[in-house]
């Protein structure tokens, strides 16, 4: 179980530095690839795929895939819970 909040805690603090904050400012305005810019924009594109990489390292399950969308899903519930 603490496995899994660890997981949970280290895609959504990479999802945030990524897609919210000073330090990747640049990055994102500068990017002007379409796919790219959503993925650097977008909390839950990036999300998932950083939930995906990160599985491979710290891997909860056998299958990764199932790790990033429970990192996906966590990280969408965190995002409405801190907007409401």
């Amino acid at each position: 179980m603490i496995n899994l909040c660890l997981f949970i805690l280290l895609v959504y603090g990479l999802t945030y530095i990524i897609t919210e904050s000073y330090i990747f400012n640049r990055l994102r305005e500068k990017v002007t690839n379409k796919w790219l810019s959503k993925l650097v924009n977008c909390p839950t594109c990036s999300s998932f795929w950083i939930g995906l990489c990160v599985s491979f390292i710290i891997p909860l399950t056998f299958f990764c895939v199932f790790d990033a969308i429970i990192a996906l899903a966590a990280i969408n519930i965190i995002q409405k819970v801190i907007s409401f």
